[in-house]
């Protein structure tokens, strides 16, 4: 069973984030409020009274790793399996309008579809375990979302840079920095990296 763990560098708190089943994860944070129990007063004879106890209203703050509440720039998602560290992987935005890099990368690649630009992201994994990690395969799971939750998925063009999914195995401590192209829509003001229902800030 694969677990997925966000941690913020620089920063001692860890969020956990446990998959539903072996291939399907959702990111919660360990901290988040949980819903207050209702407790009685103990009646001590027929007269006292046996009101509840008033419970304190739940929090409205939005679930962190939610749309609403994105983890920040700067975090590192640890992913375990079999309560072990596998793979950790950061991102960064690189370029936000990469049309002309795109078109530079190569002559035969396409111009984004009409109402869509490309988005350049860099991913930076580092191997935690004795098992080979394969970054290609591994980013399967994550697409770039926007500010309205839409996702996108990589667009079938040469990369900039190196591509991720030319990576070699990794071991422990080996890291491996690729490019990914996503096309987004023009509308995407806000993007996110999103796994398994959650959303890390670019």
């Amino acid at each position: 069973m694969k677990r997925l763990i966000v941690i913020s560098i620089g920063l001692a708190a860890a969020l956990t984030m446990m998959t539903a089943c072996s291939a399907v994860s959702t990111i919660t944070a360990t901290d988040a409020p949980t819903s207050p129990n209702v407790t009685y007063p103990e009646q001590h004879d027929a007269e006292a009274s046996s009101a509840p106890v008033e419970a304190e209203p739940e929090s409205t703050e939005p679930e962190p790793g939610s749309l609403e509440n994105p983890f920040p720039k700067g975090y590192t998602a640890t992913i375990t399996q079999d309560d072990e560290d596998y793979y950790s992987v950061t991102f960064d935005l690189i370029a936000a309008d990469g049309d002309k890099k795109v078109a530079e990368a190569n002559q035969f690649n396409d111009k984004a579809p009409k109402g869509y630009h490309y988005v350049i992201i860099k991913a930076t994994f580092t191997g935690l375990s004795s098992e080979a990690v394969r970054p290609g395969s591994e980013m399967y799971d994550w697409q770039i979302a926007d500010q309205d939750g839409n996702l996108y998925q990589p667009a079938s063009v040469v990369p900039v840079g190196e591509s991720i999914s030319g990576a070699p195995d990794l071991y422990k401590g080996q890291k491996f920095s690729g490019e990914e192209v996503y096309a987004v829509a023009d509308s995407a003001k806000k993007l996110f990296m999103s796994a398994l229902g959650s959303y890390l800030l670019l």
